[in-house]
C-alpha cells in the first residue's frame, strides 16, 4: 500500500509545483543519471528492470511496464509522444 501510494504521488505531482524535478531525483537512484524529462501522468511499473539512456523524454500519458523480470532498454535521445504504451513480459517458452 505505502509504495501505490508513492508511486501515485509520483505519477500526478504537477510540474508546475516542482514535480519533474522530483521525479528525476527519485528516478535517477534507479538510471544512474538525471539527463530525462518524465511529466506528471506517466505511469512506471517495474523500474528496476527498465534503462534509459541520456537525453530521454516521454509525454503524459506514456505507460512504461516491465512484467516478469521483462526488461526494456531505452537509448540516448529517445522522445515518445502522448498515449502510448511500452509493455515487455518475458516469456519461459522455448521458441524453436
Amino acid at each position: 500500500m505505502f509504495y501505490s501510494l508513492i508511486s501515485w504521488s509520483l505519477r500526478v505531482y504537477p510540474a508546475a509545483l516542482g514535480g519533474t524535478v522530483v521525479r528525476r531525483f527519485i528516478y535517477s537512484h534507479f538510471w544512474g543519471h538525471k539527463s530525462f524529462s518524465i511529466p506528471e501522468n506517466v505511469y512506471i511499473s517495474g523500474i528496476r528492470n527498465i534503462s534509459i539512456g541520456h537525453f530521454f523524454k516521454i509525454c503524459p500519458f506514456v505507460k512504461l511496464f516491465s512484467e516478469d523480470n521483462g526488461r526494456i532498454i531505452i537509448g540516448d535521445y529517445f522522445l515518445q509522444t502522448s498515449i502510448a504504451l511500452l509493455v515487455l513480459k518475458k516469456h519461459s517458452r522455448n521458441w524453436r
